[in-house]
């Protein structure tokens, strides 16, 4: 079984399906059709899957750079959506996060605060 090596180099199982519904996502909000959008995630997985089946491991960024070549021939608007979603995800704003994960990161924030009040205190 194929691993992804996460950007924060957690390790994590290829998931085929995974793969295939971010595909799918990025083609809803590119406002395609049902049937194409699967159509396209279906080609995009199978094609990428066939490429990494026989390696060990494969970087995610490695992969994102493989489904964007894929999506450029077959729909614009969803590689502006694929990466419209990245940017927001990157600045914190996955609208898709549980009420633990907020939690969470609220509580590593706080924490955060606590720890350097003396370091953005401004001198009088």
């Amino acid at each position: 079984m194929v691993e992804v090596i996460k950007r924060n180099k957690r390790r994590q199982k290829f998931s085929a399906n995974k793969l295939r519904r971010s595909i799918i996502a990025a083609t809803r909000e590119a406002k395609l059709g049902q049937t194409q959008g699967s159509q396209i995630a279906g080609n995009i997985t199978e094609g990428i899957y066939r490429t990494i089946q026989r390696r060990k491991s494969v970087a995610s960024t490695e992969l994102r750079r493989k489904v964007l070549r894929r999506l450029e021939s077959r729909s614009r608007a969803a590689i502006v959506a694929w990466r419209r979603h990245e940017k927001n995800t990157e600045k914190g704003f996955n609208l898709k996060t549980t009420k633990k994960t907020k939690r969470k990161n609220f509580e590593e924030w706080t924490q955060f605060i606590k720890d350097n009040t003396n370091r953005f205190k401004t001198p009088n």
